[in-house]
């Protein structure tokens, strides 16, 4: 969502799946969801350190794609 609203000219299409709109608050996002799930929480961990996750898709992007959808 953000991306769009941010950078209309970079997005062509917006496809959202079971994504709600919400707000930009005054918090980054990563300090409400701590806020909410707790800071040991994967989610939280996993995102907290700059670089870990982008780390982690580019050591190998489609196996991280086909994990994040397996059943």
């Amino acid at each position: 969502w953000s991306l769009a609203q941010l950078h209309p000219d970079r997005v062509n299409k917006l496809i959202n799946l079971s994504l709600p709109y919400m707000e930009r608050g005054e918090k980054p996002w990563i300090e409400v969801m701590e806020t909410l799930l707790g800071d040991d929480f994967y989610f939280v961990h996993f995102n907290r350190q700059p670089g870990v996750a982008d780390a982690v898709l580019d050591a190998n992007t489609s196996r991280f794609i086909r994990n994040l959808y397996r059943k």
